[in-house]
């Protein structure tokens, strides 16, 4: 056994143990809240901003990372800053590549900034080709389908929403599928049409309204046949100098849609999106209590016997508290499907789309439905041969609602129909008459279906060197029927009544531009285009109007008893243009001339 002396010692050692650990432990605490200090303090840190050939850089902004402690460089690129020891500062100057440095408690920082080059080459369309936009200098505006790819838009107006300079869309009205405002700078007209040129892949197409239903029915958007998913990018030209080339055509502004190609290996995308809708305020109206007293006194004032519905409170009819705002507008649901098959080859490329898309409306017995498929293919068969084609096909159903004054107006209706008159009988069946406007939307047929087909042919050959010539032929062809039928449980005169409207619009086109371009010694280019174009455009409408159908079952023309009117017209245009427009590029320096 150990003695007392023994342990006493021992005791002692683990004592002395403990104490150096402890004091090793304090010390590298010490350590470590010194480096702390350290870092934390500030130092004032000072030099110069030069740009990429070592010229002074004034007004380029040096900010203390992670805080809103900054300041700019003078006018020979200096600055001085206070910051902590252990900051990190951010160098920017528009046009040149954003710096982040590592201060590391150094009083001396000298940075030289790189040009920022991402997009100064970036190629835009300009009508009948492409151009590096470092050689443009027309007002173009661009959209690029990556940063408008799965929004949930309908068309392509709605893509333009607040992404283009100098671009004003409006949206007149709320139903699926109706049309929009595309303002390029204004308007431009006071009598004529204010809405610019759209071009697909090269193709102009018809944008108008052809709704003729009549009553306030919001126009027809012919731009929703495109599906928004198959754009790869939108150019808004603005200009007289960029828009020349298309001639009174473009006076209103050009845009430009291109399509997606097929590129890299073969990938198969699926996308899918749901969503709901709902009405976000609702106009504040008189309850039932309130409209019987408001009603009474207002009869009683003008002289006349209290109305049978102000009297009959006991009757089931008369007795509810009815809220018609919300009986008329309900949560709306939108979906949107969308797979697409892409890739290319050295020599082939390909692009396989088709698209689903429903909206429903927020009233009730409103929505759009749409399908769209597209099919683009680009082959070059040998150095100087290049063919292909692009074609898209469109099937549109579109149930709407009038918006005509008065009691044509199913939301007029339901802001001054008494509150205390409920939607349904004792049997709970809809009351008949043009004043429930619960029947109005859902008596109401207001249908409109529609096939669009937009193809194209091209082939392009290089006569020589940098001499190339391009032909291509288009059509678009748009088939719309529009149907309407109010039944005769509106009590409409005369009953039953049937409109019936087919249209169909026929544009063929078929361009020729010759092109010849060369870049001299990096810095000088020559480029000039010469074009010739013919179209003709071929519309026909057939329009019939009756009533007096045995039944409400058959909503057809060929049912009615009277036939109150029936026409039908055809119109036809053509267009032909020669095109020479010059450009000319020396040392970066661009003259754009249009003859």
């Amino acid at each position: 056994m150990k003695n007392f002396e023994e342990r006493r010692k021992e005791k002692l050692g683990k004592r002395g143990m403990l104490t150096l650990f402890l004091i090793a432990v304090l010390c590298s605490i010490q350590l470590l809240f010194a480096v702390n200090v350290y870092g934390q303090q500030t130092v004032t840190v000072g030099g110069t901003v030069t740009d990429s050939q070592g010229l002074p850089l004034p007004g380029a902004t040096v900010m203390e990372e992670g805080t809103t402690n900054g300041t700019t460089t003078n006018s020979d690129g200096v600055f001085t800053i206070e910051v902590s020891g252990n900051a990190t500062l951010t160098i920017s100057f528009v046009g040149m590549k954003t710096q982040h440095i590592a201060v590391n408690s150094r009083s001396q920082i000298n940075i030289q900034m790189e040009d920022e080059t991402i997009g100064l080459e970036e190629v835009v369309a300009i009508g009948y080709g492409t151009e590096s936009r470092h050689n443009v200098t027309s007002s173009i505006s661009s959209v690029k389908g990556e940063n408008v790819e799965n929004l949930p838009a309908s068309s392509v107006d709605n893509l333009l929403q607040g992404r283009a300079a100098g671009v004003q869309v409006l949206q007149t009205s709320g139903e699926p599928g109706s049309a929009l405002s595309v303002r390029i700078r204004g308007n431009t007209s006071i009598g004529g049409g204010n809405e610019p040129l759209y071009v697909v892949d090269g193709v102009p197409i018809k944008s108008e309204n052809y709704t003729g239903l009549g009553e306030g029915t919001a126009g027809l958007n012919s731009l929703s046949d495109i599906n928004p998913n198959d754009i790869a990018s939108i150019e808004i030209l603005k200009d007289a100098a960029s828009t020349s080339i298309y001639g009174a055509r473009a006076s209103n502004g050009v845009v430009l849609i291109t399509t997606k190609r097929g590129q890299g290996k073969p990938r198969l995308n699926v996308n899918f999106y749901s969503g709901i809708q709902n009405l976000t305020k609702k106009l504040p109206v008189l309850n039932s209590r309130q409209h019987r007293e408001y009603f009474t006194e207002a009869w009683l004032n003008r002289g006349r016997g209290l109305r049978n519905e102000i009297t009959d409170s006991l009757n089931y009819t008369f007795n509810g508290d009815t809220d018609w705002q919300k009986e008329i507008f309900r949560q709306a649901s939108v979906n949107n499907v969308d797979l697409s098959y892409r890739g290319a080859s050295e020599n082939f490329s390909y692009s396989v789309s088709g698209g689903y898309f429903n909206q429903e409306g927020i009233l009730l017995n409103s929505n759009y439905e749409r399908f769209t498929g597209r099919i683009n293919v680009e082959h070059r068969a040998n150095k100087v041969l290049t063919v292909g084609s692009n074609l898209s096909y469109s099937y549109a159903v579109r149930n709407t609602v009038r918006q005509g004054l008065g009691n044509h107006n199913p939301i007029y209706m339901a802001l001054r129909t008494f509150a205390f008159n409920r939607p349904t009988n004792i049997t709970g069946a809809l009351w008949e008459g043009g004043s429930n406007p619960i029947r109005q939307l859902n008596d109401i047929t207001n249908e409109s279906n529609s096939d669009r087909l937009i193809a194209n042919i091209f082939g392009e050959i290089e006569v020589i060197k940098n001499l190339k010539w391009r032909s291509n032929i288009a059509i678009d062809l748009l088939s719309l029927k529009e149907d309407r039928f109010t039944p005769s449980t509106l009590r409409g005169v005369p009953s039953r009544q049937a409109l019936s409207r087919w249209t169909r619009d026929l544009m063929w086109i078929n361009e020729n531009t010759l092109n010849y371009s060369k870049l001299f010694n990096d810095d000088h280019y020559f480029n000039i285009l010469a074009g010739f174009s013919q179209q003709m455009t071929n519309r026909q409408v057939l329009t019939a109007a009756g009533s007096e159908a045995p039944s409400d079952k058959v909503p057809t023309i060929n049912a009615s008893a009277s036939i109150n009117n029936a026409s039908s017209f055809e119109s036809s245009w053509s267009l032909v243009q020669i095109r020479n427009p010059r450009s000319l590029n020396v040392v970066r320096v661009v003259l754009r001339v249009c003859l």
